[in-house]
C-alpha cells in the first residue's frame, strides 16, 4: 500500500499506523497530505510520540504551513524553519518531546515528581518559546501557565499578564483555573501584586456563587468554596449487562456552570452512537430523552419523575463532596424511592 493511499485512509478516519508512515515518508509523497496528518496528531498527548521522528521534508511542511492548531505555533516559535537539517531535527524533537512532558497526566500537578518536570522546563531553551506562545494565543494549558509562575521572570510575567487580565475581566471560573499557579510562583513584588488581585476577584466570585446560595438553603455552611457531586445509575442492566441508564449531577461554586446533570440511555449494542442523552445547565440542554430541565434545588423531583416515565428505578446515590459534614443534610434533601441494591 503507497504512502500516498495510507494517508488519504488516515485523513478519512480510517485505523492507519500513521506513525511508521510518517516516519518513512518517501520524497514524492504527498507534502500536503503528510503535512494534514501531522496536524491531526500534534493536539493529541498519546499521538505525540507518533511525531518524534518525522524526516526533514516534513518538518519544514508543518513549520511553513499556516497556524491552525496551537501546538503548531509553539513549534514554530521553538525551531528554527531556516535551520541545517541536523539542528531541525535535533530541535523538532526536543520541542515535541517538551510537548509531550507538558500534556504529561502521570502525576497531579502539584505532586512532586510533576513539579520538578516543570520546574525544568522552566530552565530549558524552551521557555522563550512557552513566553511567546502564552503572549500569542488565548489557549493555553494550565501546564504552560504554570512554567510562567515557576520562572517568575519579566518575559514570564509578561505573558502571564494577558491571561491574568481576562480572567480578571471576566470574574468567570478563569480565576479559578489561576488560582491553580498560586503554589508554583515565585515569590517577587510583580507576582505578589497579580495574585493579590487574583485572590480578591476569586473571593469575590465564589462568595457569589448560586451554589452556595444553594447550599445555604439546605441549611448548610457553604464555606468559601462548595461542591459535591455524584453518579446517576439504574438498577436495571441492558442487553450488555451494563446499567442501562447512568449519568452524573455536579454542583460546583468554582464552575461557571455551577450545576450540571447528564443521563445517557446506554443502548444494548456497540454501537455507542445509537445512546440518547439528555443533558442540561443553566443556560443550555440537550434533551434527546425529552426530560427537560429543572432548577438545582428541584432535582430529587426531577430525578423521582425521570424514573417515572422512563420506567426504571435507581441504584444508591454516592455523594462526594467538598465538606463531609455536609453529606448528611444532601442525603435528607436527596431522598428518592430507591429500591434495595440489585442483586448480582
Amino acid at each position: 500500500m503507497s504512502h500516498d493511499h495510507e494517508l488519504a485512509q488516515f485523513l478519512a478516519g480510517e485505523p492507519i499506523a500513521i506513525d511508521r508512515t510518517l516516519r518513512t515518508l518517501p520524497a514524492t509523497a504527498n507534502l500536503a497530505h503528510a503535512v494534514a496528518a501531522v496536524l491531526r496528531l500534534i493536539d493529541h498527548p498519546h499521538w505525540l510520540v507518533a511525531c518524534g521522528g518525522l524526516p526533514v521534508r516534513l518538518i519544514r511542511g508543518v513549520l511553513a504551513a499556516p497556524v491552525t492548531h496551537p501546538a503548531q505555533l509553539f513549534l514554530q516559535l521553538a525551531i528554527p524553519g531556516d535551520a541545517k537539517a541536523t539542528v531541525l531535527k535535533t530541535a523538532w524533537q526536543r520541542a515535541v518531546r517538551v510537548l509531550g512532558e507538558l500534556a504529561e497526566t502521570t502525576h497531579a500537578l502539584d505532586a512532586e515528581p510533576r513539579r520538578r518536570q516543570l520546574e525544568a522546563i522552566a530552565k530549558s531553551p524552551l521557555l522563550r518559546a512557552i513566553q511567546g506562545f502564552a503572549a500569542n494565543s488565548s489557549e493555553v494549558s494550565i501546564e504552560m501557565l504554570v512554567v510562567l509562575a515557576i520562572d517568575g521572570s519579566d518575559g514570564s510575567i509578561d505573558a502571564l499578564i494577558p491571561h491574568l487580565d481576562l480572567a480578571l475581566g471576566s470574574r468567570d471560573a478563569r480565576l479559578e483555573r489561576l488560582a491553580l499557579l498560586r503554589p508554583f510562583a515565585r515569590t517577587t513584588p510583580a507576582l505578589d501584586a497579580l495574585f493579590v488581585e487574583l485572590d480578591g476577584a476569586l473571593a469575590g466570585r465564589r462568595r457569589d456563587s448560586p451554589a452556595r446560595a444553594f447550599a445555604t438553603e439546605l441549611g448548610i455552611d457553604p464555606g468559601p468554596q462548595f461542591y459535591f457531586s455524584f453518579r446517576l445509575m439504574s438498577v436495571q442492566l441492558n442487553e450488555l449487562g451494563v446499567r442501562r441508564f447512568q449519568g452524573s449531577v455536579h454542583i460546583d461554586s468554582r464552575a461557571d456552570a455551577w450545576f450540571r446533570v447528564e443521563l445517557c440511555d446506554v443502548h444494548g449494542s456497540a454501537d455507542r452512537t445509537r445512546d440518547r442523552t439528555t443533558r442540561f445547565d443553566r443556560t443550555s440542554i440537550e434533551d434527546q430523552l425529552s426530560l427537560g430541565r429543572c432548577d438545582a434545588i428541584a432535582l430529587p423531583t426531577w430525578l423521582q419523575e425521570v424514573a417515572t416515565s422512563l420506567r426504571f428505578r435507581w441504584d444508591r446515590f454516592l455523594i462526594a463532596c467538598s465538606d463531609p459534614a455536609a453529606r448528611t443534610a444532601l442525603d435528607e434533601w436527596l431522598i428518592v424511592k430507591l429500591p434495595p441494591r440489585s442483586r448480582r
